[in-house]
């Protein structure tokens, strides 16, 4: 969640973005987590959305086999624990628009983890 022009200074911060659907199948390869902070999407205005997280795994990493996925219904918002691992939400019927609201203030509460290519199978309809 780092934007250069929103330094990190501590305190509640709300950002505004738009996901766009992704062509294709939905494959993760990257995730992220924020060890210092919980993170919010309250949707605006979102069909459905995909959400995947992953339990640390003893070595601190994703643990990839234990991945559980979401689909979320665009009138409900969800919220990241602290220190889990996720990956960046998908939309997956039309472009969507995210409020986000996260605590600021631990230089490195933004940790990114390559995996392996992870596939995820999402129901056709809406």
């Amino acid at each position: 969640m780092w934007d250069p022009l929103m330094p990190p200074v501590a305190g509640l911060k709300l950002q505004f973005h738009t996901n766009w659907v992704e062509p294709g199948d939905c494959t993760l390869s990257r995730v992220e987590r924020h060890p210092y902070a919980a993170q919010a999407f309250l949707p605006l205005d979102v069909g459905r959305y995909l959400v995947t997280v992953f339990p640390a795994a003893p070595d601190g990493g994703p643990e990839r086999r234990a991945a559980k996925s979401f689909v979320v219904p665009g009138n409900r918002g969800v919220i990241y624990r602290q220190g889990i691992w996720h990956a960046g939400i998908s939309v997956l019927d039309d472009p969507g628009s995210f409020a986000v609201l996260m605590w600021r203030g631990a230089p490195d509460d933004d940790q990114f983890a390559d995996i392996a290519p992870l596939m995820i199978d999402i129901p056709s309809s809406r």
